[in-house]
Formats: structure tokens, sequence, C-alpha cells
């Protein structure tokens, strides 16, 4: 089914119950092949491809391709939105890019996406859409479990909203994979703001294929506020964080490679934050 206004989707959603699955890029619903989906609705006419420029930040819909995020200059020219940048460039081959969109990859909820740890680090929000009422969440808070989001049957998650960051902010992206088109093995996304004197005054690191979702280095951050971040503050922010892991022994790498590559790849990626400071 194909409907042409979000109310007629969300009417469809309602309608149909569990059954009814949301299809947009379909690199995803088409490999998995959810059993008993007995309807696909289609929601590429829902004009929820956009990316503009608010007063507080940049807006992006739902069913923004990666290909559309990449050739977009508002985030090229807009700071720190290339935290995002760098991991839609990580996503799988082009021709992935050019169908599949930012929302199925944050409603995929599967550990190892590159989008929702990039977002989670530019303290980004979601827009979610249902029957009687729009309702905005954190990342964090929309990825309950592997696989599993707080999206009821009948909801479709509207648009994504990435905030301006503060003066002195820097931030960075890292993948770590067997080849550039394959999932992740471990990926880690930080941002970091200076306050008075240099010292770290708000830190955020997300790390993906660690967990059964993409998660927050709560201890670590915790560990930088008040901090000068040179490289003996930074090695431990990095212990701290690949100790807040739970990673699995998988096809693509064992528990053990996961927990000491997240401290490799936080430790740079931090170091690249600093590097990446704007005024």
């Amino acid at each position: 089914m194909i409907p042409n206004t979000l109310e007629e989707a969300i009417s469809i959603l309602k309608d149909r119950g569990k059954d009814a699955k949301i299809m947009a890029g379909c690199t995803d619903v088409f490999v998995d092949k959810p059993p008993g989906t007995k309807t696909l609705v289609d929601i590429s006419n829902l004009n929820l491809n956009y990316i503009t420029r608010t007063e507080d930040g940049i807006r992006i819909g739902a069913t923004t391709t990666y290909a559309s995020l990449q050739d977009s200059e508002l985030l090229r020219v807009h700071g720190l939105k290339h935290i995002l940048l760098q991991a839609v460039d990580s996503v799988g081959h082009p021709m992935v890019r050019n169908m599949g969109t930012i929302g199925g990859n944050i409603c995929s909820a599967v550990s190892c996406a590159d989008i929702p740890p990039a977002l989670m680090a530019l303290d980004a929000s979601l827009v979610i859409v249902g029957p009687t009422e729009e309702k905005t969440v954190s990342v964090n808070d929309f990825l309950v479990d592997n696989k599993k989001t707080i999206l009821n049957y009948d909801e479709i998650l509207k648009e994504i909203r990435v905030p301006d960051l503060p003066a002195d902010s820097g931030g960075s992206f890292l993948k770590l994979a067997r080849t550039s088109v394959d999932l992740a093995q471990v990926n880690v996304a930080a941002c970091v703001t200076l306050g008075e004197e240099g010292l770290c005054k708000e830190a955020r690191i997300a790390l993906g294929a660690v967990a059964p979702t993409p998660i927050r280095a709560k201890g670590a951050e915790a560990f930088l506020r008040g901090k000068k971040l040179d490289d003996s503050v930074i090695e431990q922010a990095a212990s701290i964080a690949s100790q807040e892991t739970k990673p699995i022994s998988d096809i693509r790498a064992s528990a053990a490679y996961r927990k000491e590559m997240t401290k490799t790849l936080v430790r740079r990626a931090l170091n690249q934050a600093v590097l990446s400071l704007i005024g």
C-alpha cells in the first residue's frame, strides 16, 4: 500500500495492526522478510525526504537517503554535522546509500548500525507521529533492545532533529570493519565541548556493535568532565569506555577483540574530536 499522507499511513498501520510493516528504501525489510507480514506500507510518498536549517539546528526527514545526506551542502558547511557525514560515508556500498534511508537505519535497531552512534554523539532527537499525538524522544530512549524500538505498530518515525552545538566543540566518527562495505565490528562517535581554561565541559561517547543496542559510555563521559583532555586523561577514558561494553562473539569478531578495539577507537575518536574543535 502506498499512502500519500502521514495520516493515511498511520490509519493503515492502525487498521492492519502488527501484520503491517513500513518500507522505504527496502534495504532491510526485503532482506529480513519479517514473519507474519501481510501488508507492506510504502512511506516514500510522504514528503519525508528533506534536510532543512532551523534557528536551532538541522531537521532531516526520515526517508532521506544516505546519498542525499552525502550530497547536502547544508550539512557539509554546518560545523559538527560532519560527524553524521562520516557515519553516512561508512554505510555499505554506494548502491545501498542510494536506496537506504536514515530513518530505516535507526528503526532497524541493530547494534552495528552506523547512524545511531553519530546521532547520539550529536545529542539528536527523534520525532514520532501516531494516531493521537506527536512526541519527541532521544535516540537513546528510542532504542530498546536488539531489533526493538519504542515505536508502537501504529506510529511512524517522522524526523531527526540535530541541534546546534556550542562553540569550542569537536567530534569524530570511526568505524572498524573487515572491508569498507561490511557491517561494523565496532564503531565509535565522540563529541566534546570545552569550557573555561580549556577544561572539558561536556562529552558524549557513543558505541556501536558492543552491546544489544548502540550505547552511551556514560562512565567515560563523566570521567572527562572538568578535566584537561590530554593524552593521559583520554587514555583513561578509553579504558573506562571499554569496560562499559557488553559485546558478543560472532562471525565478524570476538567479544575480547571488540572490547579491546573499543578502547583503541575511543582514544582515536577523542583525539580527533579535540583536533577538530570549532570556535
